[in-house]
């Protein structure tokens, strides 16, 4: 659920009400309806049914399937930690969009890193392991009975000071995560520095794949556009048969 809502009975918020349902609760979608509601507009209705076993019908607009999740291209510095099940985990969210989770298995008696990219809908966000965190207008992590740690009662910590970051999330340099683009321009100039006064590798044609590996803060504006240095895998290799690696404008670049 992307806010709270509740189960009708019937495709109507007239009709009886079964339950409410959380923020951030998990569901089984079994159909759908379109609805003609009282203002003549159309909407749809999902039948549902709950892991606890309920069932009932709600607004399509108040849950988010897989797909309506997209990929956080920016993001803040956030660590988070707490204790669920069986799993003492933590969470360091970078600035890029992407997240480093460190996680204690009681059960394995060992500490285990993952890395991940973060997906959005609304104010909820989701790790590629499938957490899900539900962040206010203000960009805070939102503490409730949702997000109760389970061994000490409290809300897991949101920390964004980096001061107070344990220290093998203080570092800002985020995981680097394979990620292929598509070139839309041609000819586009792969550089040696993130600049146009630097020297230029090579040129790329429209449709060449490439590999990001490193995402820059510095902005560069082309028209009315403007995008962040990328730095890319290019996979053409030089006379000595190394690859060669290098700085493009990601206005140019179209995810694979």
């Amino acid at each position: 659920m992307v806010e709270d809502t509740i189960i009708y009975n019937e495709p109507n918020i007239n009709s009886k009400v079964i339950r409410s349902l959380n923020i951030t609760e998990i569901v089984l979608i079994e159909s759908n309806v379109m609805v003609t509601n009282a203002e003549g507009t159309k909407e749809k209705w999902l039948f549902i049914k709950t892991l606890g076993g309920k069932k009932g019908w709600i607004q399509r607009n108040t849950i988010a399937k897989p797909t309506d999740f997209k990929q956080v291209k920016k993001f803040g510095d956030y660590y988070i930690e707490g204790w669920s099940g069986d799993y003492d985990f933590a969470y360091r969210f970078y600035r890029n969009g992407t997240y480093k989770m460190k996680v204690f298995d009681d059960i394995k008696e060992k500490t285990i890193y993952k890395i991940g990219r973060l997906y959005r809908c609304k104010n909820i966000v989701a790790t590629e392991g499938g957490a899900l965190f539900y962040f206010d207008e203000e960009g805070n992590l939102f503490t409730d009975v949702l997000f109760i740690d389970d061994k000490t009662g409290e809300p897991f910590r949101a920390i964004t000071n980096k001061s107070e970051f344990p220290k093998w999330a203080q570092s800002d340099k985020a995981p680097v995560l394979e990620t292929y683009y598509i070139l839309t321009g041609d000819n586009v100039n792969v550089r040696s520095e993130a600049s146009t006064n630097s020297a230029v590798l090579l040129k790329l044609k429209k449709g060449a794949r490439v590999k990001l590996l490193e995402r820059s803060d510095v902005t560069f504006t082309i028209g009315d556009r403007t995008g962040n240095w990328v730095y890319i895998d290019t996979g053409v290799k030089d006379k000595k048969g190394n690859t060669i690696k290098g700085w493009v404008v990601d206005i140019y670049l179209k995810e694979e």
